[in-house]
């Protein structure tokens, strides 16, 4: 198994001043990013491909050179590369001059990108992407298998036996087909050979931010004299009955709140897609996901119990360690009791909620 880490380069606000990243500073981060994942141990890092105004990095080829250059084992790959709106031969010209600076370290990943503004950007009509995908694909595929290509195609000027230098210092470039899901394309990477990277493992699942964790960045931007009362305005945003409730309420806070606490109102704005979920579902689920704090305090006694013991032998040692702390949290089994009962409300309202896939292995 290898891990690693994948960079959208999606600009992030401040979470004390709500500012928003500039691409300067989000790009010169991302390359420390790298750098660090290097030193960390990992194996591969990612870099996305966007062309809008909310990303930093259009061409990851360069950030990744970058990072190239001060790490020594870390994989770089882009994540992906969005193939219908470039040109084949560059795409490979760039990633094997990628792989020639870093010593062998370049893959590439393809796929079509969930975003239309490289579309429009390149002038690819949308309704075209997946014909103009495939020809573009089985380009790539003949300037990474051979030294000479030959092809023909709509998308581009015909290649008549021509190199494609620089040729990459590996025999040839790793190659990945980005997947977001759909079976259509997975199936095209089993017709083709290729190895495919997943970047929808869950389809059906719901994104939630922890409500708690931004109510307590809010009172990060605010003096403690006013924390009271930004709670006391804050909470009939989230105990809304309905996201149209939530809106209102929530223009109600930026119209006492605003003037003086305007990191809180750009706060709350850029968190807004990951909350409204939560206003969709019932009073028991609510009660559940509003904050992560129960998930956080076992991993923190499980962490402080790895760390004492510092290594294990085995890995049963290892569960046997994780498995005492767990049981630690409850020695006598009375707080077990108690919450088998209060969690059957919250249950029976995921099954319904999530149309009975959380009781179907238990089937």
């Amino acid at each position: 198994m290898e891990l690693g880490i994948l960079s959208l380069s999606d600009l992030q606000s401040d979470p004390t001043t709500g500012k928003l990243h500039v691409p300067a500073t989000h790009t010169r981060e991302i390359v420390s990013y790298g750098i660090a994942a290097d030193r960390a141990g990992l194996d591969v890092f990612a870099l996305g491909e966007h062309h809008s105004a909310d990303f930093a990095v259009a061409n990851p080829a360069v950030p990744l050179a970058t990072i190239a250059q001060v790490t020594t084992n870390i994989r770089l790959t882009s994540a992906v590369s969005v193939l219908p709106t470039l040109d084949p031969v560059r795409l490979h010209q760039d990633f094997a001059s990628l792989d020639l600076i870093s010593d062998g370290r370049a893959e590439i990943i393809a796929g079509r990108s969930a975003f239309l503004e490289a579309f429009t950007l390149f002038g690819i009509d949308p309704a075209d992407y997946d014909s103009v995908f495939a020809e573009k694909l089985d380009l790539l595929l003949a300037i990474r298998d051979n030294e000479h290509v030959t092809w023909t195609g709509r998308s581009r000027p015909a290649l008549d036996h021509l190199p494609v230098p620089p040729r990459p210092q590996q025999t040839r470039l790793p190659l990945w087909l980005g997947v977001g899901g759909t079976p259509a394309s997975a199936q095209r990477a089993g017709r083709l050979g290729l190895p495919d990277a997943t970047g929808t493992v869950w389809p059906q699942a719901v994104t939630q931010t922890c409500v708690v964790h931004l109510i307590r960045a809010s009172f990060r931007c605010a003096g403690r004299q006013d924390w009271d009362k930004i709670s006391r305005a804050l909470r009939p945003i989230y105990t809304a009955p309905t996201a149209k409730a939530a809106e209102d309420r929530f223009l109600d806070f930026q119209e006492e709140w605003g003037a003086k606490h305007p990191a809180i109102v750009r706060l709350w704005e850029n968190a807004w897609a990951e909350f409204v979920p939560f206003l969709q579902f019932d009073t028991e689920i609510r009660r559940v996901v509003c904050t992560t704090n129960a998930t956080e305090s076992v991993n923190a006694r499980i962490r402080k119990a790895v760390r004492a013991r510092g290594h294990f032998p085995n890995e049963a040692a290892a569960l046997k360690c994780v498995y005492m702390a767990v049981m630690s949290l409850d020695p006598t089994g009375q707080g077990r009791k108690r919450w088998t009962m209060r969690w059957k409300p919250a249950l029976q309202a995921f099954d319904i909620a999530f149309d009975g896939r959380l009781s179907l292995g238990r089937r």
